[in-house]
């Protein structure tokens, strides 16, 4: 088993009518299934299973097609997802063999799959044993927490050490690995899925010749001996989310924001969601430009949640973008059901929901997809406190600019007077233009704190001295001296005169 090139030659081979090998593990105790598609079925491949698998043959199927075709769970009186699991065997009404002769059963299970068949072609009980799959799949079975416990896994503290080029090393906590056991018929049913074919398969645990489960060893060996691809459960489950979220263009358009002129490209996953990209200047030009994850919230970028700083890293993210010449925002659309979910669920909402609201792996994957599309191979990415996301391997993050979350930003996303970017990787440039850190900018000097519209003693401001002398001619003895366009804020000052 050797990732993503097992896996194709595993899909390969089920697409040619032959069997594959799924393991749910990859240590000396894993155990496997043959697994081969339900309408290559023959009395030959059914023979091989009962003599070789020496396990139970089941056809993995969708819940919803075995309800179709009437035919109920084993145990009506059973809770849980176990209920739809396991059905009542069945044999097929119209076989031209006895129901547990190796013909037999490869006629039932090629009925099964037939799109014609009805509740009336099939007897029970039989001897075959169909097992329903969940809705959605084996990412569906996966579940979110896995998948999320993995990203929460990427969003530990990081160690970052600086190197001789500038360019940040650094050392991450091993990606957890989604659980496999269980999933066998998932898993089958999914191999399928990739390969083309109808979402329905045969597999048939493999024992050894003393009726006890084989494990890893035996399963390479009897895969060796007959040809057969050997796969593991989690290769697969990372196989599926790599292709589900490759991303294709589906549209561009210039737009005006308040921000500035940007190009909005849009993207179409494999899921079917729509994410944009959007870029302002020419990425080419930088050697690493600004880029911006942005997950969806819909609270928060639509109507303004106070529960988080959404909307302000966005809008701020989109003016140090145009302010710098050269970037891009990958917005991200979040799950199908975030208008059901409780108001309180928001990506970066507090360290608790953020856990439960990171990225998944697929949107990450999705996001570096689109930064290779739009020519990016390497980013100076925009974060804040509350992110959670790191891009794939292969886009660089040659630094990490802190935009300051601040939920006390202006409308445009510019920060107030008295706040300024902790980080000054932008030449020192803060959002609204004032000084950064005492660092001068547009020839200003800065060598105090600028405080909420007014300036601190000592302070200079657009070259006029701000120690209660004269401003522009006027004499201050108190009004606030406004930094970014006005030399004093007071409406008397207006008119030419102060108190």
């Amino acid at each position: 088993m050797s990732g993503p090139a097992a896996v194709d030659l595993a899909v390969e081979a089920v697409r040619s009518g032959r069997m594959v090998i799924v393991v749910d593990g990859e240590d000396d105790s894993a155990t496997g299934n043959l697994v081969l598609g339900a309408g290559h079925a023959s009395a030959e491949a059914v023979n091989f299973m009962a003599t070789r698998g020496r396990g139970l043959i089941r056809v993995a199927m969708s819940a919803a097609r075995l309800d179709a075709l009437g035919i109920p769970p084993a145990d009506t009186t059973a809770t849980g997802p176990a209920r739809d699991t396991f059905r009542v065997s069945v044999d097929v009404a119209a076989g031209t063999a006895r129901g547990i002769s190796a013909r037999g059963r490869a006629e039932t299970i090629r009925a099964l799959v037939d799109p014609a068949a009805t509740e009336r072609d099939f007897t029970r009980p039989g001897y075959v044993f169909p097992v329903g799959c969940r809705e959605g799949g084996l990412l569906a079975a996966v579940g979110e927490s896995a998948v999320r416990s993995r990203v929460a896994a990427l969003a530990q503290p990081i160690a970052v050490t600086a190197q001789p080029e500038g360019v940040a090393s650094r050392s991450e906590p091993a990606a957890a690995q989604p659980p496999a056991v269980g999933l066998h018929a998932e898993a089958a049913v999914e191999l399928l899925v990739s390969a083309g074919l109808e979402p329905a398969a045969v597999l048939c645990e493999i024992c050894g010749v003393d009726g006890e489960l084989a494990q890893l060893p035996e399963l390479l060996e009897l895969g060796g001996a007959h040809d057969i691809p050997v796969i593991g459960i989690a290769e697969l489950i990372e196989y599926r989310r790599r292709e589900l979220c490759r991303v294709q263009r589906a549209g561009e358009a210039r737009i005006p924001l308040e921000a500035g002129q940007f190009r909005a490209i849009g993207y179409v996953d494999g899921t079917g969601r729509e994410h944009i990209a959007l870029v302002h200047g020419d990425l080419a030009r930088a050697e690493a430009p600004l880029a911006r994850i942005q997950s969806e919230c819909l609270l928060g970028d639509v109507f303004g949640s106070r529960r988080c700083e959404c909307r302000d890293s966005l809008r701020r993210s989109l003016a140090l973008i145009a302010e710098t010449g050269d970037g891009v925002v990958v917005y991200l659309r979040g799950p199908d059901d975030v208008v059901s979910r409780t108001p309180a669920t928001c990506p970066r909402a507090s360290p608790d929901l953020a856990s439960r609201n990171a990225l998944l792996h697929s949107d990450i994957r999705s996001a570096g997809d689109i930064l290779t599309d739009l020519g990016v191979h390497a980013v100076r990415l925009l974060v804040d406190t509350a992110d959670t996301v790191d891009l794939p391997a292969d886009i660089a993050v040659v630094e990490r600019v802190d935009i300051v979350a601040d939920p006390l930003s202006d409308g445009a996303g510019r920060l107030p007077a008295d706040r300024a970017v902790r980080h000054t990787g932008l030449g020192g440039a803060a959002a609204s233009r004032t000084a950064v850190n005492g660092i001068a900018v547009n020839g200003t000097a800065a060598t105090g704190t600028v405080v909420t519209g007014s300036t601190a003693t000592g302070t200079a401001v657009t070259g006029t001295a701000v120690t209660g002398v004269a401003v522009n001619g006027t004499a201050v003895n108190g009004p606030a001296i406004d930094t970014v366009t006005r030399t004093t804020v007071d409406a008397v000052n207006r008119v030419g005169s102060a108190t």
